[in-house]
């Protein structure tokens, strides 16, 4: 018997109808569309998170879970704190608030603290969404990694090139140094820099040459060496010894540095790396540099730094050679000037020995000499020519020693016989001096000035061009002085008669330019015998 609550047949048709047609009814296009959001959302490489206004996670796709360095499920029912206690004093959280309150996106990018330690770099833009904030983050730690890379370098590369050009404007070692120093310091960052040379004479130890950023107060170079003898290893020793690089990272946390750490805390660096100075005789010092970065000596830097070492070293070494070279120098100069002194005293004294034997042209050397002097300075000829000359004058008449005695001083007119036998002073005096090494060609100029332009003169003949210039220059300086000077055969005849009688032999007997230079000396300098020095 059916009872009240069983459907009748009708019924029961009915609802088999209503269940058929749910079941062919289509899905809801709203359901429908949010599994497809939520696929797209899930295979993207942006992170991807909701986050409700209670700061619960709500929905997180893989990619921000992977970028979070935690599994999916950690995030269900937990908020944004505890999944990630590091975020709460971070520029992410103080945006995702900002953002939580104002309504209004943000876009930034940030360093981050994961859970396990390790750090990283996000691009985040947090938009409002209905139901909190909607964050589509990037990872962008291996670009921020390539960034900062590539600004090490650069920098690296701009101290480089700061030390390179105090290598080649730098006067001497101890500013080289002391400038490398300061640049690797105050350009570069680097806690503290020094250089140290290996002190052969005391038995292997280092000296300290430059330094710089140690505090006042702090131990100098040489004291951080004895600290670091005391520990059993110092790098800065150790790379000059064996010619290899040596460094030490991290000094805080690694457990084979320990013994290191009470010094780098209380000079401030984490790492050091000392590289070897070397030469073509061998390693002779180092460079060594302190940092507070601990894994500042890493891969390209450390290539850098090498290069610095190398280019260091070629700069001290250049700059020893230029000292060493400069001192040689010096030596040889004051040698030099020792020697052109004794020379000139010994020229002095063979112009006093020519002049005693012939008393009636004492000082007719010097006379000749000094306007020779004033000849060549007319004419613009360089120093040394000029002191070629005038030592040349000072002793033109020394072949005159061959000759007799009563010859030199007689009263009268020579005979022809006596005049050839005076003619022969000049060859005498380059036969005297032919063999003496002079910095100038004093045998030449002497044997040559009693020649003339016309070929007229003696003891060769030489004409025009075959005739030194120092030569000619003599031969004007010696006739004015003899013409213009007592002899013992006749009175002197005056500086004009002098000067008449050159500007009659210019162009045929004396070089034209010699004998205006010579008469311009007197008209417009004022020149007279005996009034200014040799």
């Amino acid at each position: 018997m059916k009872t009240s609550l069983e459907p009748s047949r009708k019924q029961r048709a009915r609802f088999a109808r209503a269940r058929g047609a749910r079941a062919a009814r289509p899905p809801s296009p709203l359901i429908s569309s949010e599994e497809r959001f939520r696929k797209t959302l899930d295979g993207m490489i942006e992170g991807c998170m909701l986050i409700g206004f209670d700061w619960s996670y709500l929905y997180v796709n893989e990619a921000a879970a992977r970028y979070s360095h935690q599994a999916r499920e950690h995030f269900v029912g937990r908020t944004m704190i505890e999944v990630h206690p590091g975020l709460k004093q971070s520029g992410i959280y103080a945006a995702c608030k900002k953002v939580m309150r104002d309504r209004a996106p943000r876009h930034l990018e940030s360093e981050y603290l994961f859970p396990d330690g390790s750090t990283g770099w996000y691009q985040l833009s947090v938009e409002p969404a209905p139901e909190g904030i909607f964050v589509l983050s990037m990872d962008i730690t291996k670009r921020k990694q390539a960034e900062t890379a590539l600004a090490r370098s650069n920098h690296a590369l701009r101290t480089l090139s700061a030390c390179d050009e105090k290598l080649v404007r730098a006067n001497g070692e101890p500013e080289l140094l002391a400038a490398v120093c300061r640049i690797l310091v105050e350009q570069r960052g680097y806690r503290m820099a020094w250089v140290a040379f290996a002190a052969p004479d005391t038995g292997g130890a280092l000296r300290a040459a430059a330094q710089f950023g140690f505090e006042a107060g702090g131990a100098a170079a040489a004291g951080f060496a004895r600290a670091a003898a005391r520990r059993g290893f110092d790098p800065t020793l150790t790379a000059v010894r064996s010619g290899a690089v040596q460094s030490m990272q991290d000094i805080l946390t690694d457990p084979a540095l320990i013994a290191w750490r009470r010094t780098a805390r209380r000079h401030g660096f984490q790492s050091i790396i000392a590289l070897p100075l070397k030469s073509a005789m061998g390693t002779f010092g180092a460079l060594t540099i302190g940092s507070a970065d601990p894994e500042a000596f890493n891969g390209e830097e450390v290539q850098l730094l090498q290069e610095l070492a190398d280019n260091l070293a070629f700069g001290i070494e250049s700059l020893r050679t230029r000292a060493e070279r400069d001192r040689m120098i010096e030596e040889q100069g004051h040698h030099a000037q020792m020697l052109r002194h004794g020379l000139e005293e010994s020229i002095k004294i063979i112009a006093g020995t020519v002049e005693m034997r012939d008393p009636y042209t004492a000082g007719h050397q010097l006379r000749v000499s000094e306007l020779a002097v004033a000849i060549g300075r007319e004419m613009s000829l360089p120093e040394d020519q000029v002191e070629g000359i005038r030592l040349a004058a000072i002793i033109h008449d020394l072949g005159k020693i061959t000759l007799p005695g009563e010859i030199l001083s007689k009263p009268g007119r020579l005979s022809p016989i006596e005049l050839q036998l005076i003619q022969t002073h000049a060859q005498a005096g380059r036969d005297l001096l032919k063999d003496v090494q002079f910095p100038w060609p004093i045998a030449d100029i002497i044997w040559q000035h009693h020649e003339h332009l016309d070929g007229s003169g003696y003891p060769r003949g030489l004409e025009g061009p075959h005739i030194l210039l120092e030569a000619r220059i003599l031969t004007v300086a010696d006739v004015v002085e003899a013409v213009a000077s007592h002899r013992p055969y006749r009175a002197a005849l005056g500086i004009g008669a002098a000067l008449q009688n050159i500007r009659r032999g210019r162009g045929k007997l004396y070089d034209p330019a010699v004998v205006g230079a010579c008469l311009r000396v007197f008209r417009k300098g004022g020149f007279a015998f005996g009034s200014r020095a040799a």
